[in-house]
C-alpha cells in the first residue's frame, strides 16, 4: 500500500497516517506492507518532518497507549 501525504509540514500527518495504518492492519491481522510518501513545498518543513521530534505537548493529543508504542520521550521531547 502506498500513501502521499501532501502538505507535511511537521511530519505529524505522516507519522498519524502511519499509526492509523499500522493499526487497521495488525486489528485485520493483514500481511500488508506500507510505504507512505510525503511532501511540502517548503523545504524547511520537509527537513522538520524528517527530523521527527515532536514537542512534548503532543501528549495532550495522543493517548498514552500510543505515546509508549510509537514514540520515545528524550529531553522534553518526543521522536
Amino acid at each position: 500500500m502506498r500513501v502521499w501525504v501532501p502538505g507535511c509540514s511537521t511530519g505529524e500527518e505522516a507519522y498519524s497516517m502511519a499509526i492509523a495504518l499500522h493499526e487497521f492492519i495488525t486489528e485485520q491481522n493483514l500481511d500488508s506492507k506500507i510505504q507512505i510518501f510525503a511532501t511540502d513545498i517548503d523545504s524547511d518543513s520537509i527537513e522538520t518532518a524528517r527530523r521527527g521530534i515532536y514537542p512534548d505537548s503532543i501528549s495532550a493529543d495522543i493517548s498514552q497507549e500510543r505515546l509508549k508504542r510509537y514514540f520515545t520521550r528524550e529531553d522534553g521531547a518526543y521522536g
